[in-house]
């Protein structure tokens, strides 16, 4: 592992540690790092971990280093896996909270002023915003905060539109998971949200993720299947009670499960997904996945239709004003 150390100020920590993976992003590279630099909280600090891209993301990494010196770049000469460079990150991390940003996603240019105040006058563990996803021309903001005031579980959904508290990750020891290749992340929420004291929110967005068909979150294999079903475990392992549990095992099934599953190309890939899922299940007599999956997949189908509609809709209504 290789360090480029750009010229930041030893005597005092930074408000905000930015922890910004990186691998072969160089279509969006650009775009993401000038959203953070051009930040209206000046007072931060960049950390990017190149996970051995081998496109030019490197390059451009440090011509933005030289551009400025909030700047640190890790570089992993071989690939170590995006919970390993975020893990990276938080170890170097010097700043007072802690946020993280896709290298092929955007942030607001107020992200984390407003994350930070929100957090300072809180005193909170944890400081949340909302968090737009952007679909080619269409995008939509996640209404997630409001369910997580009502109960934490629902935190899993979104990490990246939130800072933390560096103190309160190593007090409690908490870091991405790099037993399982998939949903590193929302396991990672889901246990600070369990552990924060306080959570703060913000009502404005504040982060853009974009979504992209070639990006993991959309390959669909069995490796893949297993590694989900290992984290929804792990997942449903932090929930306390019953209502916890079932919003992290309905949200997680309904709204993950099923659009990977859609996507896997034989009858036999879905079966072995499915008999994957059930192992994590079983270990609960009431869930059964062909009984129970069946009949919530027609509730979570129609939600989903409903919610496209209302988006055109919404769309429709822009172009006529």
């Amino acid at each position: 592992m290789q360090t480029d150390n750009a010229m930041i100020n030893n005597t005092r920590s930074p408000k905000v540690s930015v922890i910004v993976p990186v691998y072969n992003t160089e279509q969006y590279l650009k775009r993401c790092l000038d959203s953070i630099c051009f930040q209206t909280l000046k007072d931060i600090e960049i950390i990017c971990i190149n996970d051995a891209s081998t496109d030019d993301s490197l390059h451009i990494l440090k011509e933005y280093a030289l551009l400025d010196n909030r700047i640190k770049i890790v570089n992993f000469e071989q690939n170590q896996e995006v919970s390993h460079a975020r893990n990276t990150g938080i170890e170097m991390a010097r700043g007072e909270y802690i946020g993280f940003v896709d290298s092929d996603d955007t942030i607001e240019s107020y992200c984390y002023e407003k994350l930070y105040n929100s957090a300072k006058e809180s005193d909170a563990d944890i400081a949340k915003g909302a968090l737009k996803v952007v679909n080619g021309k269409y995008s939509g903001v996640r209404q997630i905060n409001t369910k997580i005031k009502e109960n934490r579980a629902y935190f899993w959904q979104e990490f990246t539109s939130a800072i933390f508290r560096r103190d309160f990750l190593m007090k409690n020891n908490l870091k991405f998971s790099e037993k399982i290749d998939a949903w590193e992340d929302p396991l990672f929420a889901l246990q600070c949200a369990k552990r924060a004291n306080v959570i703060s929110f913000v009502d404005d967005v504040v982060y853009n993720y974009i979504t992209r068909l070639d990006s993991k979150s959309y390959i669909a294999d069995l490796n893949y299947a297993m590694q989900r079903a290992q984290a929804l475990e792990a997942m449903l392992d932090e929930t306390n009670t019953e209502e916890e549990y079932k919003i992290v095992y309905l949200e997680i099934i309904m709204n993950l499960y099923f659009a990977f599953r859609s996507n896997m190309k034989t009858e036999e890939d879905k079966r072995q997904a499915d008999t994957f899922i059930q192992m994590v299940l079983d270990k609960r007599s009431d869930y059964h996945i062909e009984r129970d999956l069946n009949k919530l997949y027609k509730d979570w189908y129609n939600r989903k239709m409903l919610a496209v509609t209302n988006l055109v809709r919404k769309k429709r209504s822009y172009q006529n004003v």
